[in-house]
């Protein structure tokens, strides 16, 4: 048998060799086709270079360039998405390899085909998808807690989805722990919520609002939406004023707002926020405080103690430019008013916390000095029912200047209660600034007479105690009322030791105190239902305020106040206010807006034969859509504010070396003109912007022309009106956003001038010069930018910058002046202060402000203010000024709510 066996393989042994010949000719020429093949798909080349250029195009450049097409299979890959390609005659595999990177993603090429399509998963990554899989159940709510049926939950990347019940209840099988949802319903934002291995998810959803519908009060008592408002409004929120390095909150309007002039008065300066100003000035002299209400109740000193309000208890702040707000808000709003509404609380137990610390640079003193701001709130109550919000500031400031000190001291409480028809708000206030000046370096080194020098002492104490209380009811859905009760006690005492050889003391004490009540209701006529609509507000008011001053001068009396003065007056300035008005308003289909009103106001102040003052409005605007992405929004308004005068304008008064003749006849000045505005949102809203020109003119301005002497040499004066002032200008501001990016920038050209002089004018202003106390150019750039996280969880950034710019406050050249008053040189301008008026340099700030969320209860951030450390005079050049500051510090907020 073996035989055999060897020989029939000896006879075939001719016969494997040649098979085995065969296999391997047919193994060459395979090898040979699949290398000529894999060198036609390999070999084929891209050449693209370009930055940011997205999938979708690097696909169609393959198939220009190679002839070769792409199929997409599965949802994992989005063509929308950007690389940067440097591709040199690369070959399609690198090509590939380079877009598909990272991605759970493969690639074959069948023919001329190149197929992409999700990888498959391992058993292992399939074992472990098993085991981590959960079931996931919630409730879906909107901002009132109340159940969003029908909202769509879906699985980031998956097909699974469900839909909420009638309840806005949902549930999910079978998911990863480590998946993201999303919800989304028409009409709501949509969010994405990380999972992170939880069982149980509830979501509350905020409400789109479109920029055109959010919800102002401006220059109405009434909240209204933003497409039907007349006025030009700016808002600023409490996330503006967070990220604002700058503490004192007259100065958090400059570069913001335009049309707002808020040059820095300094510390050592009085009645700092008087230098506040809308669109120039009304007044001959210098500009008057802006009418300002804390949640509808009147500041009884206006913006004249603005700066001591402490910002972090502020939910935003209105701005209202222009006398149209002067018809629903009576006399003193003829340049525009500010409105501040306070925090009421959120339905939680949270306590809120600040602890910060700092240095502030001066060129004054050698090495910088600290500063300390803290916050402490607390905030609960149950939403739709009863929130609350109380809390404190305490600050410090340290002496930029020699022996200079500041203390800033506040607490707060608001509230807000809510039953069917009826809301009742709360709010009470109490602050007080303790600033010990010391010695103003300026005048000590080259002012004063070596022997009085180092001896200008000065304490300046201001306490503000506001309390009110809102009630809004509705008698109808139609028909809503509302009553605002408000007492406002403003006090400034400044304690002085004057630089002369022979020491002088004097003391004064300014008492504002005001209360008020006003009343007003909305009627919407025609119902929601119907294209036209016709609602009407009215509204009554009556406030009465008192001016006590309380001045005294002596020789011998220290600086606390005490001991015995050579001279005391006391001064009581009442003041009775009894306005009412009208406005009609009606629209048609949301997209026309027409406004008329009028106002009528008796003060006690007014001239003996002037009556009663009218002040009436009238405005239109409307919404125009053009295309998918634009909406125009025109607006023309007119408007007419009064101004009464002070007490002693009527009645005169008495000094040791001046007589003021008393005028009883003293009529009131006013302000009147037009706003012509465009406003527009594009981009879906992410782009705004709004041009606004206005033409105003004043008259009747109070004037103090000078009447000689009198017998004992004192020199007389008599207020009276004569003159007019013409306010006319250019506001721009233009708004970005996006999801990590907010840009904001303000242009404002400010043409403040004095009009016609009158024939009986005496003075040495003339037609055409500049309003003293005024700019003519403002500009801002605001950069907000939200970086990515570094770290997992809530963690996330922001950096915050903001660029102001001022081209200089006509004024004083106090300095100049004192030089020649102190007999230091011959100046030619001599003894006579309105010779030495001058426009001071342009003034340039830089600010920064970053902040890192840590978590959801703690945040860390860094403030600096003045980066570029400049000391250039903005309002007066005798006032030291500080440079540089920075803050840090750390936020926290503890949630106390029961799980």
């Amino acid at each position: 048998m073996y035989k055999i066996y060897v020989k029939i393989l000896c006879q075939h042994s001719r016969y494997i060799q040649k098979f085995l010949l065969v296999m391997k000719l047919a193994a060459i020429i395979l090898i040979a086709t699949f290398m000529q093949v894999s060198a036609a798909t390999f070999g084929q080349q891209l050449t693209l270079n370009q930055k940011k250029v997205t999938i979708d195009e690097v696909f169609r450049q393959i198939r220009k360039q190679t002839g070769y097409d792409v199929l997409l299979i599965g949802s994992k890959i989005n063509t929308e998405n950007t690389i940067d390609a440097k591709f040199n005659q690369a070959p399609l595999k690198e090509v590939l390899d380079n877009i598909l990177s990272g991605k759970e993603l493969s690639y074959t090429i069948d023919d001329k085909t190149i197929v992409i399509r999700e990888k498959e998963p391992t058993i292992f990554d399939k074992i472990k998808s098993i085991l981590s899989q959960i079931t996931v159940t919630g409730k879906i709510t909107d901002e009132k807690n109340q159940p969003l049926p029908g909202a769509t939950v879906q699985v980031k990347g998956k097909s699974n989805v469900t839909i909420a019940d009638k309840d806005g209840v949902f549930n999910l099988s079978n998911i990863d722990e480590n998946a993201v949802l999303i919800i989304s319903v028409v009409g709501y934002e949509k969010v994405e919520i990380p999972v992170n291995g939880k069982t149980t998810i509830n979501i509350s959803l905020k409400a789109k609002v479109s920029a055109l519908d959010e919800v102002v009060v401006g220059g109405n008592v009434v909240p209204i939406t933003r497409r039907a408002d007349i006025n030009a409004t700016d808002v600023i929120t409490s996330q503006q004023l967070e990220n604002s390095p700058v503490q004192k909150l007259d100065q958090i309007f400059q570069g913001l707002v335009p049309g707002v002039a808020s040059p820095d008065r300094g510390s050592v300066s009085t009645f700092n926020g008087i230098g506040l100003s809308i669109r120039g000035s009304n007044g001959i002299a210098s500009p008057t405080p802006i009418k300002v209400y804390i949640d509808g109740i009147e500041l009884a000193a206006g913006s004249t103690f603005l700066e001591n309000f402490d910002k972090s208890l502020i939910d935003h702040i209105e701005i209202t430019r222009g006398p149209s707000a002067s018809t629903l808000y009576g006399s003193g709003a003829s340049s525009g008013i500010i409105q501040i509404f306070t925090k009421k609380g959120v339905d939680i137990n949270q306590l809120n916390l600040q602890v910060s610390g700092g240095t502030i640079e001066s060129k004054y003193i050698k090495g910088p000095v600290f500063q300390q701001v803290h916050n402490i709130s607390y905030e609960g109550g149950k939403k739709d029912a009863f929130t609350f919000n109380i809390g404190g500031n305490y600050s410090t400031y340290g002496n930029y200047i020699p022996d200079a000190d500041e203390k800033d001291r506040s607490i707060f409480a608001s509230a807000k209660s809510v039953g069917g028809p009826v809301q009742i708000g709360f709010t009470l206030n109490y602050s007080n600034v303790d600033n010990g000046v010391g010695t103003n370096p300026i005048l000590s080194d080259n002012i004063y007479p070596a022997a009085v020098r180092n001896i200008d002492k000065v304490r300046y104490t201001t306490n503000d105690r506001l309390l009110g209380t809102d009630l809004n009811f509705k008698f109808a859905k139609w028909w809503q009322n509302t009553i605002v009760l408000g007492q406002d006690y403003q006090e400034w005492i400044s304690k002085s030791t004057l630089p002369t050889v022979t020491k002088t003391y004097n003391y004064y004490d300014y008492q504002y105190n005001t209360s008020s009540i006003r009343y007003n209701n909305a009627i919407n006529i025609l119902p929601d239902s119907s294209a036209f609509k016709f609602n009407i507000i009215s509204g009554l008011e009556y406030k009465y305020l008192l001016l006590n001053t309380v001045t005294a001068t002596g020789t011998s009396a220290p600086i606390d106040g005490s001991g015995t003065y050579s001279s005391v007056g006391i001064n009581r300035q009442p003041q009775k206010s009894t306005g009412y008005f009208i406005q009609l308003a009606p629209s048609y289909k949301n997209v026309l807006f027409f406004n008329a009103a009028v106002r009528f106001e008796n003060n006690s102040l007014f001239g003996n034969n002037y009556g009663t003052a009218v002040s009436p409005r009238i405005g239109v605007t409307g919404n125009f859509h053009i295309g998918n992405d634009l909406t125009l929004k025109p607006r023309i308004t007119y408007g007419k504010g009064t101004t009464p005068p002070q007490l002693y304008y009527k009645t005169g008064s008495i000094g040791a070396t001046s007589v003021i003749l008393p005028n009883p006849d003293i009529r009131p000045q006013y302000q009147q003109g037009f706003d012509y505005g465009l406003d527009g949102f594009l981009l879906n809203n992410r782009l705004r912007f709004n041009i606004t020109y206005y033409n105003q003119k004043a008259k009747d301005l109070f004037v103090e022309p000078s009447l000689g002497k009198d017998t004992l040499g004192r020199a007389l004066y008599q207020y009276t009106n004569l003159q007019s002032a013409i306010n006319t200008g250019y506001e721009t501001e233009l708004t970005y956003h996006t999801q990590h990016l907010n840009f904001t920038g303000t242009f404002s050209i400010i043409n403040s001038k004095v009009g016609d002089l009158g024939a009986n004018y005496t003075g040495t202003y003339v037609t055409g010069q500049q309003l003293v106390g005024t700019t003519n150019r403002t500009a801002g750039l605001n950069i907000n930018y939200s970086f990515f996280k570094l770290f997992k969880g809530d963690a996330g950034g922001a950096i915050a910058m903001n660029l102001s710019y001022m081209n200089g406050v006509y004024t004083y050249d106090y300095l100049g002046y004192y030089k020649y008053a102190f007999g230091h040189d011959g100046d030619p301008r001599g003894s006579n202060l309105n010779n030495y008026l001058t426009t001071y340099q342009p003034v340039t700030k830089l600010q920064l402000s970053m902040n890192y969320r840590l978590n959801q209860k703690l945040s860390c951030f860094f403030q600096a203010n003045n980066l570029t450390n400049s000391n250039r005079p903005e309002y007066q050049n005798i006032t030291p000024l500080k440079g540089r500051t920075m803050l840090f510090g750390i936020r926290s907020a503890l949630n106390f709510k029961q799980q």
